[in-house]
């Protein structure tokens, strides 16, 4: 096994370079409630020339939070081709994994909602959500509340194509269309959020 060499130093986050080979899309909104609620806990991998190679969402998230300065651990002696797969496999090996279903249930569903988890994932998640309408609803309605709740709720209702699905998570009249239906300004209205 290779050990490259780590240090821990401390950098200003304007001099941290996003690496401009990067293809992973990341979830700031989630990643920025993260660093308020607990804190900069895993920190942002750079080469020794201060490009990122793992942590791009990270660093949006610290300049949003208007952080000025963070500790990273500066890899040294990787070649450009093993820094171009760390890139690729600090992002793509951790979905490839999968999820224990079982150990999430053991999560709350607050905690998967910060975490990124869909409204229908965790509802399969929490089943007392699905037999209990009223706190279905309540949930939902806190879900909505979330800072990212506009685009949450788009992506969650376009996966709907059951009306009823619609009535009981949102308590909406949709006068018998689904979601895929819809216009999307109007379906935003009717949640209450456009």
């Amino acid at each position: 096994m290779k050990n490259p060499k780590k240090t821990i130093a401390k950098m200003k986050v304007a001099d941290i370079k996003p690496n401009p080979d990067n293809a992973k899309l990341h979830y700031v909104a989630g990643i920025k409630d993260s660093l308020e609620k607990i804190g900069y806990v895993e920190m942002i991998n750079v080469d020794e020339a201060g490009v990122i190679l793992a942590g791009h969402g990270r660093l949006k998230s610290l300049k949003e939070l208007q952080v000025e300065e963070v500790e990273v651990v500066v890899v040294e002696g990787l070649s450009a081709e093993e820094k171009a797969q760390y890139l690729l496999n600090s992002n793509q090996l951790v979905i490839a994994g999968g999820w224990d279903k079982e150990q999430l249930k053991k999560a709350s569903a607050d905690m998967l909602q910060l975490a990124g988890f869909s409204f229908a994932d965790i509802v399969e998640l929490h089943p007392n959500l699905k037999t209990n309408p009223e706190e279905l609803a309540g949930f939902a309605q806190e879900f909505q509340k979330g800072k990212q709740s506009k685009f949450w709720l788009w992506v969650e209702l376009a996966n709907q194509d059951e009306e009823d699905k619609l009535k009981t998570i949102l308590g909406l009249d949709t006068k018998g269309k689904t979601s895929k239906q819809m216009d999307k300004a109007k379906l935003l209205k009717l949640a209450g959020l456009g």
